[in-house]
C-alpha cells in the first residue's frame, strides 16, 4: 500500500509538472501594444517587431508583425502563467546600420522595451494597450525603471576600412571567412563580413554611433594546417587612429601579409562563427 502511494505521489508531481510546463496551470493573461517607429525622421516602413513573454530560459512568442507605411503597428497576445506575465518588445531594424550575416541572410540593430505591468489584464482579450512612447529607432532608448526599461544608442557615427592578404603555408588562403566587428563589453557588434578572394585578399568596411570611439577588430576563421571539427579564430584588434567620423572610412587599415601557419597570441577555436 505504502508504495503505491508512493507513485501515485510521484505520477501526481510528474502531471502536476507537466501542466505548469505546458501552460495548463494558470491564469490566461493578456497584452497589447501599439506605437509608430521613424527612422531620421521618417516613417520607417516594413519594420519587424515582435510581442514575447520573458523567461529565464527562452522567451515565448506571444504576437509579431511589420510597421505599415506610416511606420505603425499594433500586437497582442496572451499566456497562460500562474505568476503575472512578463511581456516586452522586440523591435529589428536597419535604421543607419549596413551590417550582414552569414550568407545573404541580414543582421539587424535589436532593441528592447519591457511592458508594464499594469498593462496586462486577465482573459484572452486585453482590455488596456501600451501605446509606446513615439521613438526613433536610431535613438535606442536607455532607461531603465520598475516600470519600463527601454534601451537608447546615441553618439557619433563612426568608420572603420580593413584590408590584407591572408596565406597558408605560403599559398594564397581562399575563402577564409573575416568579420569586422565592433568590441562591446557583453556582445560584439557586426560591422561587415567577407570572404577572402582566389588571391587570398580581402577588404572589408563598417560604420556604427557610438558616444565614445569605437574598438574595431577583425576575425579571421581559419582551418589552416588544422582537421577539427571547428575552425580557428584569430582577432586583430584595428588602432584607433583608423576610426575616423562619418559613414565613409577616410584611411583604411592594412595587415599586411599574414600567414595562417604561424602560431598567434591568444589564438582560439571558434564552433559558432
Amino acid at each position: 500500500m505504502q508504495s503505491s502511494a508512493s507513485i501515485l505521489l510521484v505520477l501526481a508531481t510528474i502531471s502536476c509538472c507537466n501542466a505548469l510546463l505546458f501552460g495548463l496551470i494558470g491564469t490566461e493573461q493578456s497584452v497589447a501594444v501599439t506605437g509608430k517607429l521613424t527612422c531620421n525622421g521618417e516613417p520607417a516602413a516594413h519594420v519587424r517587431v515582435k510581442l514575447y513573454e520573458k523567461e529565464a530560459t527562452l522567451d515565448v512568442l506571444l504576437g509579431e508583425g511589420t510597421t505599415d507605411e506610416n511606420g505603425e503597428f499594433s500586437l497582442q497576445g496572451h499566456k497562460v502563467e500562474v505568476s503575472t506575465i512578463d511581456p516586452k518588445l522586440n523591435i529589428y531594424h536597419k535604421c543607419n546600420y549596413k551590417g550582414v550575416c552569414f550568407g545573404e541572410e541580414k543582421c539587424y540593430q535589436k532593441s528592447s522595451l519591457t511592458i508594464p505591468d499594469n498593462f496586462i489584464t486577465e482573459g484572452e482579450v486585453p482590455q488596456k494597450t501600451f501605446n509606446m512612447p513615439s521613438s526613433t529607432i536610431l535613438i535606442l532608448f536607455v532607461l531603465v525603471s520598475s516600470c519600463l526599461s527601454i534601451s537608447i544608442e546615441i553618439g557619433n557615427l563612426q568608420s572603420v576600412a580593413v584590408n590584407g592578404t591572408l596565406l597558408c603555408n605560403d599559398k594564397p588562403a581562399n575563402n577564409i571567412k573575416v568579420k569586422l566587428y565592433e568590441e562591446e563589453a557583453i556582445l560584439d557588434v557586426l560591422l561587415d563580413e567577407r570572404f577572402t578572394s582566389e588571391s587570398g585578399t580581402f577588404e572589408m568596411s563598417g560604420s556604427k554611433s557610438e558616444v565614445t570611439t569605437i574598438d574595431p577588430k577583425l576575425n579571421i576563421y581559419h582551418k589552416c594546417n588544422y582537421d577539427g571539427i571547428c575552425v580557428r579564430k584569430i582577432s586583430i584588434m584595428i588602432p584607433p587612429e583608423y576610426v575616423t567620423n562619418g559613414e565613409k572610412p577616410a584611411r583604411v587599415y592594412n595587415i599586411g601579409e599574414i600567414n595562417l601557419a604561424s602560431k598567434f597570441s591568444g589564438q582560439s577555436t571558434d564552433c559558432f562563427n
